[in-house]
């Protein structure tokens, strides 16, 4: 009896790991994510067309916040390869811009500036290496290339304070360049088919208006699994 109980214990100690080991075909995933922006101000120059020594020592930080989802396809326990897009939100606060209908105001605040409004997307393929594990954790990274698109407006018009140029309400300027993202991430395993990814972590590097932007994305959410391998 003994035996035949210790004998039933070892198949579901194996039948455990083996499922916890099995490798979906497919993984989806979907999440909130943050980006930190470090440009070096020569953006400016090319949003603005102004001469670039106006603008050119100048960094520009700033936060946005949107979403990121990608999908993998896992063409072994520990290779896959992953296509990925996000987009990001949000406002730079520009000291160097103020609202036109301040210069005909009776009592004009030039301490009021005019928000440039930012949307800032990004298009990604590339590998992805996993270490999984029996205790429903699994490690990855991944190297991602592709497109980053950025956007950005004015709600009303303005002013550069520099040169008095009047600038219309709308969009500013539109403009694609190439990007790369390598990063890391940990997914811990709820079920079967869903997973907690707690932390991703991307070194993002894009370059836009003429300029290279080294900038770092954070993103937490949930990810779906589809077939085995």
């Amino acid at each position: 009896m003994k035996k035949a109980l210790f004998l039933c214990a070892c198949l579901v100690s194996i039948t455990w790991i083996g499922s916890a080991q099995e490798t979906p075909r497919y993984e989806a995933y979907v999440g909130g994510s943050f980006l930190r922006v470090h440009a070096s101000g020569g953006e400016l120059t090319q949003l603005l067309n102004l001469p670039s020594i106006q603008y050119q020592p100048h960094n520009m930080n700033l936060n946005l916040y949107g979403w990121d989802a990608s999908i993998t396809e896992n063409v072994s326990s520990w290779f896959g390869g992953e296509l990925d897009a996000s987009g990001f939100y949000g406002t730079l606060g520009a000291h160097f811009l103020f609202p036109s209908s301040q210069l005909v105001s009776p009592s004009p605040n030039f301490s009021k500036t005019a928000p440039v409004i930012t949307h800032f997307q990004t298009y990604f393929f590339g590998p992805r290496v996993i270490l999984r594990r029996t205790n429903h954790v699994t490690y990855f990274a991944h190297l991602l290339v592709g497109l980053a698109d950025v956007k950005t407006s004015l709600n009303e018009p303005a002013v550069v304070a520099t040169n008095f140029m009047s600038l219309p309400a709308g969009t500013l300027k539109v403009d694609v360049g190439l990007a790369a993202s390598p990063g890391v991430g940990i997914d811990w395993q709820l079920n079967e088919r869903m997973t907690v990814r707690p932390i991703q972590i991307d070194y993002l590097v894009t370059h836009v208006y003429g300029e290279r932007q080294d900038n770092v994305r954070i993103s937490a959410g949930l990810a779906f699994t589809f077939g085995h391998k």
